[in-house]
Order: C-alpha cells, then sequence, then structure tokens
C-alpha cells in the first residue's frame, strides 16, 4: 500500500459511517421541537384526537389488547380536529401503534384553545397535522408532520 493510500480509505469509511449515522439520526428525529405550535387532527376516517394523561396510558392504550384499551378510556380525553397546542417533550419512536400499522412519536401538549385550553397531555405524532415554528414569521404555513423536511 503507498503511504497515502491508507489515509485516504480511513477518511472515506469514516465519511460511510458519519454519513450513515447522518441518516439514522435523521430518521429518529422528532415530528416537533419543544415550543412549535401545532393543530391535531387524527386519521380521516376518525379526525378527533386522543389527549393521554401520560405518555405510559398512550404506549399501552395503542400496543395493547382491545379489552385493555377499553380499560384505559378514563385516562384520556377526545379533542375535536383543529385543535391548537403547543410541543413540549417529544419522545422519538416511543409508541407501536397497531392500530396505524407504525412506530410513533409521543409529543406533550398544552391545549391552547376550547374548554380544554390550559391542559396538558401526550398525543401521537402521527395527530400532528400543522407544525408552526416558533421562529416563523407572522403568517406560517402548515408544514404536514410526516412529508418533507422542515423549512
Amino acid at each position: 500500500m503507498r503511504p497515502g493510500s491508507r489515509a485516504i480509505a480511513l477518511g472515506m469509511a469514516f465519511s460511510l459511517l458519519l454519513a450513515a449515522w447522518s441518516v439514522a439520526a435523521a430518521r429518529a428525529a422528532c415530528v416537533v421541537q419543544h415550543g412549535d405550535r401545532v393543530v391535531l387532527y387524527g386519521t380521516a376516517d376518525d379526525p378527533d384526537v386522543f389527549v393521554w394523561d401520560s405518555r405510559v396510558h398512550l404506549r399501552t392504550y395503542h400496543s395493547g389488547s382491545l379489552q385493555l384499551a377499553e380499560q384505559l378510556m378514563t385516562f384520556a380525553t377526545l379533542v375535536p380536529p383543529g385543535t391548537r397546542a403547543i410541543a413540549g417533550s417529544c419522545l422519538p419512536r416511543m409508541v407501536d401503534a397497531r392500530d396505524r400499522g407504525d412506530v410513533e412519536d409521543a409529543v406533550a401538549v398544552r391545549i391552547l384553545d376550547g374548554p380544554l385550553a390550559g391542559r396538558y397531555g401526550w398525543v401521537l405524532g402521527g395527530d400532528i397535522r400543522g407544525v408552526y415554528h416558533t421562529l416563523s414569521g407572522p403568517a406560517p404555513t402548515p408544514t404536514p408532520a410526516h412529508h418533507g423536511p422542515r423549512r
């Protein structure tokens, strides 16, 4: 091997490793950041959103049996589609949402409007349809939570 070849090979290997790590980190990132203003909206078939009192109940509801899910309903509050909130903590890929066929983020929110204004809870990352970043201009444009990079 020539004297500079080994250094070049190590540099290329490091670059590939760094690129792979960047892709993995991007996949693990949450749909929102702390302080983002969000709009809650469930699925097209059922647009209402459950706001859970704890992330444990959120996770258990989506990964458990139908009987267990019914027992947990007392820990959730139903909010209408379009409810505005502020995102707090976000735990990437915490919830195995079998009913949706995906692994979802768990997002802490504070409700901003309606009769539940001021209430805190946890929602699925997939229930966040609009994200308004805190540093945006005065007329933010909604960004779908799972489609494309943030602007």
